[in-house]
């Protein structure tokens, strides 16, 4: 695993979330999200992918700008 900041990470391989304490705790639930080709291109040009997550709450992902020191998040409540 690779801790970017604590709320991102990379890993090998899906984890049981609601099993294990990695990397950020116990979670209730996880989802495998696949990014494709023109998901790339879109970030590559500037766009946002956003994801729904279990029809509750959006997750807005950006490709970091050239320069950028850490995605700037809005944080939970936005």
């Amino acid at each position: 695993m690779i801790e970017l900041d604590r709320t991102l990470a990379i890993v090998d391989a899906p984890f049981d979330v609601e099993e294990t304490e990695q990397p950020f705790g116990k979670r209730w639930g996880g989802e495998v999200m696949t990014l494709t080709k023109e998901h790339l291109a879109a970030l590559h040009n500037g766009k946002l992918v956003v994801v729904d997550v279990m029809n509750e709450y959006v997750v807005f992902l950006r490709l970091q700008a050239e320069g950028e020191r850490k995605s700037e998040g809005l944080g939970h409540g936005g």
